[in-house]
């Protein structure tokens, strides 16, 4: 609709926003960034950021306790001549598939990877084929082999967030290794480099504990062969609860 003196009319609504537009492009309408709105700025909110961050710091404690079965390995390997290395290497093996299955848990909880969990080993009569059987697994290995990424990679973020926090400590204490005396204005631009420097630190460990998910599958799950075994066992399974079933049903 246009009205007597040729001029259209504009919505009242839409002169609100503009106006509110522009008092916020200028001076006094300006909002001041905050800490937490800079660092979602350099680190992006992507999804499971906080539960791979966990992961990442669980793994400084769990890698120190993998590193003590590699050590436990290594000290079978090297006495495997004597009578005492054999059974304390299958030992640890042993252990080592057990810690597989927590991790196999921790990977779906934490990093949103479904892998299965591993093939049970074949209940064989005589200790000759369950050694066998225990050291033919592939899923044995490649267990063992997730150990130790999973022990460099607590290395890699102990290194990081101790390289990160020594680097902080440096810049805040800078009066006592500069001529700068301790002012505010200093202060404000210590804090003004740390910030940015947590957000690497983040940053970086969330690249690690990527690069440790994305071989999670390979280590972690079934290959063909033993997916084949595991259905052969479910069958058996579900065979003998059926066959429970009709005994009592009789």
């Amino acid at each position: 609709m246009v009205p007597l003196s040729g001029v259209p009319r504009t919505d009242p609504l839409c002169d609100d926003r503009c106006m509110l537009v522009a008092r916020g492009q200028g001076g006094t309408g300006r909002l001041q960034p905050s800490l937490s709105s800079l660092l979602s700025a350099m680190v992006p909110n992507r999804p499971g950021r906080g539960r791979r961050l966990g992961y990442a710091l669980l793994s400084i404690p769990l890698g120190a306790a993998y590193l003590m079965l590699f050590a436990g390995l290594v000290l079978a390997a090297t006495t495997a001549v004597l009578v005492v290395g054999v059974p304390l290497f299958l030992v640890i093996l042993a252990i080592s598939r057990g810690f597989g299955g927590w991790e196999r848990r921790l990977t779906r909880g934490l990093l949103g990877v479904q892998v299965e969990d591993a093939v049970r080993l074949r209940r064989q009569p005589g200790l000759l084929r369950r050694m066998r059987g225990l050291l033919g697994s592939g899923s044995t290995w490649r267990t063992v082999a997730w150990l130790g990424a999973r022990i460099l990679l607590g290395a890699g973020v102990l290194a990081t967030v101790g390289a990160g926090f020594g680097l902080a400590v440096l810049l805040i204490s800078y009066p006592d290794w500069s001529t700068l005396p301790r002012n505010p204005w200093a202060d404000l631009v210590v804090l003004v480099l740390v910030a940015p420097l947590v957000a690497v630190i983040m940053r970086v460990v969330d690249v690690e504990v990527r690069v440790l998910t994305a071989v999670a599958p390979a280590l972690l799950g079934l290959s063909p062969e033993e997916r084949i075994e595991a259905l052969r066992q479910t069958s058996l399974r579900l065979a003998e609860r059926n066959s429970v079933a009709r005994d009592l049903h009789d």
